[in-house]
């Protein structure tokens, strides 16, 4: 055999003989696990952005969809410990448990920060999975081993969130407020505290369940808790160094979640009490002379939103659906907005900015369109910010009886079982 011949002859044995060795394997992936995690999150934020998603149940059911597709693309070799620990999740979501629940012991047992990590990733996969008295006893488990501290500033936080969440979408009222307040409890309250994202959730479930005083002894807890925390912080030798309290956002951090207390103590103090009217300057879908009282008779809800607010989109997708089953019935919606002076298109990221009065009302309106508000919108005179609502976030429900008094004030988008509830018990 010629030279030449034997050179094409081997080149062409040696690319078989890589293949058939490749065969049944498969294929190597090309990202690692936190890129891949970050392209699931990409496209599942795009979905909330698109209105497509509206419960945490259809949040965790495209993420696990999107998962399994983009799962062939990771590298699973020669991880780091936090790499691992994405892999793990991405486990966990493409449907392979075991596997994850395998990884995470193994980090679990190695000590270190990836160990509370792997931790939380284990209580989150007995969430997920239904099974609440197993996660209850690891969360007990886990503050014992790991009390709110420098390093461990957000506790449980999600996990309570979640598995919270859960008990309230099945009408556990009680077994939700238990979650809550247990974490609550256990909370130290410094400035990157979440107790105030969980006294949020407390006060929304405590509202249906008519355990006002409950959450009101929580709220006066927490308050006095960052109160303590502020005071003892401009003791430091950190904050009394003139220099350093020119950078300091702490004392803000703990101005506002001492305001957010306060906020949420106002709107507790609200709930049985004649609905306070808003003043519009424009109103959308509707007469001019349209009020709050106007509606008297009718089960009205609430929704202060904005254009620019990206969880607005879930709730206008939930109120559609309310809207649907109970507009017959008697439930009325009013959307309630406020001038911004600037209107961001949540798709492209582009900014328009220095708006004329007009030019908004306009925009607004071809905003309202674009989104299907079919109900009547109004643009209030003052901010829907920290108005006669008490609102601190956004989107925010608020549902009135046909005798016109506030009944239940909801901050956040997501739980339209209990939306259903409160709506029903109403009408």
């Amino acid at each position: 055999m010629p030279m030449s011949q034997a050179k094409v002859f081997f080149a062409v044995f040696t690319i078989c003989a890589l293949l058939f060795a490749g065969c049944g394997k498969e294929p190597e992936g090309t990202k690692f696990p936190e890129e891949v995690r970050d392209a699931v999150f990409d496209s599942v934020f795009a979905l909330l952005g698109q209105g497509k998603i509206s419960s945490r149940y259809d949040y965790e059911d495209a993420r696990n969809r999107i998962a399994v597709g983009l799962f062939s693309t990771m590298r699973s070799d020669s991880l780091s410990r936090a790499d691992s620990l994405y892999y793990g999740r991405l486990l966990f979501w493409s449907g392979r448990s075991k596997k994850a629940r395998n990884v995470f012991e193994d980090l679990k047992a190695k000590g270190g920060k990836e160990s509370r990590k792997a931790f939380l990733e284990l209580i989150n996969m007995e969430i997920e999975a239904g099974d609440a008295s197993v996660a209850e006893r690891m969360m007990t488990d886990y503050r014992n081993l790991y009390p709110p501290g420098s390093e461990n500033r957000w506790g449980l936080c999600d996990q309570c969130e979640n598995l919270g969440g859960r008990y309230n979408d099945r009408n556990h009222l009680d077994d939700a407020i238990r979650v809550y307040v247990d974490e609550l409890n256990s909370l130290s309250y410094g400035p990157s505290s979440c107790s105030f994202s969980l006294m949020s959730d407390l006060t929304n479930t405590c509202q249906e369940a008519d355990k006002l005083d409950v959450c009101r002894t929580q709220v006066l807890r927490c308050r006095e808790g960052f109160e303590k925390g502020y005071a003892e912080y401009v003791d430091t030798v950190t904050y009394a160094d003139s220099n350093e309290q020119k950078e300091d956002t702490t004392p803000k951090r703990y101005e506002g979640y001492i305001k957010a207390c306060h906020r949420l103590l106002e709107r507790i103090d609200l709930i049985g009490k004649p609905a306070p009217e808003l003043t519009f300057i424009h109103v959308y879908n509707g007469d001019s002379s349209l009020t709050i009282s106007s509606f008297k008779g009718k089960v009205v809800m609430l929704d202060f939103w904005a254009t620019w607010c990206e969880p607005c989109i879930i709730g206008y997708s939930e109120l559609r659906i309310l809207l649907e089953e109970y507009g017959a019935r008697g439930l009325e919606i009013i959307g309630v907005t406020s001038l911004q002076g600037q209107f961001t298109d949540i798709e492209t990221g582009k900014v328009q900015e220095n708006l004329a009065l007009e030019r908004e009302i306009e925009i607004t309106g071809e905003y309202i369109k674009s989104q299907n508000l079919i109900w009547p919108c109004v643009i209030l005179e003052k901010s829907i910010f920290n108005n006669e609502y008490m609102v601190g976030s956004i989107p925010t429900f608020v549902v009135i009886d046909r005798e016109g008094h506030v009944r239940f004030i909801k901050a956040s988008a997501g739980g339209i079982e209990q939306k259903r509830r409160m709506i029903e018990r109403f009408l």
